[in-house]
């Protein structure tokens, strides 16, 4: 998200664009990697989805590629592992 940001910035391009894999990723999926990298269980409690929530959503970086030359370079579930490994790091530093 950094290098997209810099390259927007670089580039002057003024308008929406979304930055992600392109590769769909469901909670069940996120909570499986996260319990992973955090070394701990979790089972999913599920409850009633709500009005109007977003069912499916998976994000095309084309246009990232298109107007500012970027590409995903880290994979949902290493950029996962490195987030929590970073607090983890952080959270020691403070103490």
């Amino acid at each position: 998200m950094a290098r997209a940001n810099l390259l927007a910035a670089r580039t002057g391009f003024a308008g929406a664009v979304n930055v992600g894999t392109g590769v769909e990723t469901d909670v069940n999926q996120v909570l499986a990697i996260m319990a992973s990298a955090a070394g701990v269980e979790a089972e999913p409690r599920y409850a009633p989805g709500r009005a109007g929530e977003q069912k499916r959503s998976c994000i095309d970086p084309g246009m990232a590629w298109d107007v500012l030359g970027w590409s995903p370079r880290v994979a949902v579930a290493d950029g996962l592992f490195r987030t929590v490994d970073f607090f983890r790091t952080a959270r020691k530093a403070a103490v």
